[in-house]
């Protein structure tokens, strides 16, 4: 039995076929639509000295991005450069933090104030090296951007460190699935009568074979 193309079927078609591109068009804004305000995708895509703020698509997104970076920043405190590190180095300002315990609440106004001036010059220092960064040229596409980073971590230290991080290699569940599927052989339907810890056991060496041999 053969269909004959009419007018109406080809209406009708084409009717169809708007309406799934408007579905498929509707899916995708609602689930990726909102990417570029995640820090998840709009930190490493900042870090990336291929892309840096040129693929946002808002302005107001490529300046949060920005926003998000810096206060990340500022809530490291371990992430400081050489000369604001005065409480891992022995400074004069922890030393006034320990002897300073005449008024406690005294005291804890030191600290506060001095931890509030830490998070500027830290915050200030960041602000500079982001500008500096995002002012550099575009590395090309099929540079790696690791290997940028490594020859300029000195020029931007407190950024570096936030790159190792977001340009890393993602995490993989490869490893556990292999894991499990060597459980499946072990444990088959028969030898469904292995103690839990023996089945353990195999499954260990099954895994580690390689080491051992």
């Amino acid at each position: 039995m053969t269909s004959v193309l009419t007018s109406d079927n080809i209406d009708g078609l084409e009717s169809g076929v708007k309406a799934l591109k408007y579905d498929i068009l509707k899916s995708l804004i609602s689930r990726m639509g909102h990417l570029e305000e995640q820090p998840a995708y709009s930190l490493p895509t900042l870090l990336d000295p291929r892309f840096k703020l040129r693929c946002f698509e808002s302005e107001s997104n490529a300046n949060k991005a920005k926003d998000n970076l810096l206060l990340l920043h500022q809530r490291s405190p371990s992430i400081t450069s050489g000369s604001n590190s005065h409480i891992e180095t022995g400074d004069p300002k922890s030393k006034r933090r320990r002897v300073s315990n005449e008024n406690p609440w005294k005291a804890l106004d030191d600290i506060l104030s001095d931890d509030c001036l830490d998070i500027e010059e830290r915050t200030s220092e960041m602000e500079v090296q982001l500008s500096m960064y995002l002012k550099e040229t575009l590395l090309p596409r099929t540079e790696d951007p690791l290997l940028w980073w490594n020859k300029n971590s000195q020029r931007f230290p407190n950024m570096a460190i936030f790159a190792q991080t977001f340009l890393a290699s993602p995490p993989t569940s490869v490893p556990s699935e292999r894991v499990f599927s060597t459980a499946g052989d072990v444990v088959s339907e028969h030898r469904s009568s292995l103690l839990p810890e023996n089945a353990e056991m195999l499954i260990l060496l099954k895994c580690n074979m390689k080491f051992i041999e």
